[in-house]
């Protein structure tokens, strides 16, 4: 098998986000295994904010641009990160001879959620990912649940595949923690509805937080006005806005908890995987964790931390004032943690597994009748 792989992200990533830590990760993955790469993915918008428009022209261009740049000739597997406006990008593989592997990471909802306006032509936004899904060779999603979700939807009998998100246990790792003048519990994620920084805010105003430790948050979106008056009204919550990876990994490894407040919500019903909990484990740092499906399954299995019930403050703040209070538990939650993430969740692992699915996808396709990648 040539092992060539043209990677199609039509949604621009950015430091510090989970999708580019995705993407990365897993391309580098394959590329120590022996494969060739090329990842495509439109250009940053020039303004910080970019409305709708603007992302569907950035996301039509760079398809465009691939397909005449390469003479429509794809790599053997081209491999896409699913998005309503790459059905002309399936549709071209497909009819190309390529193998086409579509990876998922979240429900239709999620599109509405991003891009409001569409939800006046649901119909065919909803349409275009079913036909792209059902057209796939194999479909990759990141939870046993979003699995069952879209072969319900789209009729599917086999040919999807879990491979759930990870952690780069490389850059994420225990450090030898400095004395410092506070001590934290931190959040590091988006600031969106569902994430549950909220209740991390209530939860650091709650008087079972103890009085010794700090809230930290790292991350933007639409909370942040909400996290933005915290920092300013309570002096225990500390924001620093986005911040790069590896700054991330050291906040999380210094820190004495982190937190997983993801809240209740339609995507909470699909399963969750969210790569704060992996990263938290790989720096040796036990977890307070939302007791909801993706979750709770993790952290029982290794005794990696605590759970507390979805959207309740109290509990959490009394579950970070127990780490507090028996430093001794929460080195061996985070010791625990550590080697799970090292045996069973590493990106290089979830590489892996997505190798072994494009080996099987090549095994069940003849060969294409004419040579797909001359001249790359």
């Amino acid at each position: 098998m040539r092992r060539e792989l043209d990677y199609l992200c039509f949604q621009p990533t950015r430091e510090g986000q989970a999708s580019r830590a995705h993407v990365y990760e897993i391309v580098a993955g394959l590329r120590r295994r022996g494969w060739t790469v090329e990842g495509i993915e439109p250009p940053h918008p020039r303004t910080r904010r970019a409305d709708a428009l603007r992302r569907a022209f950035a996301a039509g261009g760079t398809q465009l641009r691939y397909w005449i740049g390469h003479r429509f000739k794809p790599a053997r597997v081209v491999y896409i990160r699913t998005h309503f406006l790459s059905l002309p990008s399936a549709v071209v593989a497909r009819l190309a001879g390529a193998i086409v592997v579509q990876e998922v990471n979240g429900a239709i909802d999620d599109v509405f959620a991003a891009w409001p306006a569409l939800r006046h032509i649901r119909w065919l936004i909803s349409g275009a990912i079913r036909l792209q899904l059902r057209w796939a060779n194999a479909v990759i999603t990141v939870t046993p649940g979003l699995a069952d979700y879209y072969a319900a939807l789209v009729g599917r009998q086999g040919g999807i595949h879990v491979v759930g998100n990870g952690a780069n246990v490389d850059l994420f790792t225990p450090t030898l923690r400095e004395e410092t003048e506070r001590r934290y519990a931190v959040f590091v994620g988006a600031l969106a509805p569902w994430q549950g920084v909220e209740v991390a805010l209530d939860a650091a105003n709650s008087t079972d937080w103890p009085a010794d430790v700090d809230l930290v948050i790292a991350g933007d979106g639409m909370g942040r006005a909400t996290v933005d008056d915290a920092s300013k009204t309570n002096p225990r919550v500390r924001w620093l806005g986005t911040i790069p990876q590896s700054q991330a990994a050291e906040l999380t490894a210094s820190s004495l908890a982190a937190l997983v407040p993801m809240a209740m919500s339609a995507r909470s019903g699909h399963g969750l995987s969210p790569l704060k909990l992996f990263e938290a484990m790989a720096s040796g740092v036990p977890v307070v964790a939302s007791d909801l499906p993706g979750l709770e399954d993790v952290v029982r299995a290794h005794d990696c931390g605590i759970l507390y019930p979805p959207g309740d403050a109290g509990a959490l703040a009394r579950a970070v004032a127990q780490l507090d209070m028996d430093p001794g538990r929460a080195a061996e939650m985070g010791h625990r943690g550590r080697e799970a993430a090292v045996a069973n969740y590493s990106w290089d692992a979830r590489a892996g597994q997505t190798e072994e699915i494009l080996l099987q996808l090549e095994q069940e396709k003849p060969p294409a009748r004419t040579p797909q990648a001359a001249g790359r």
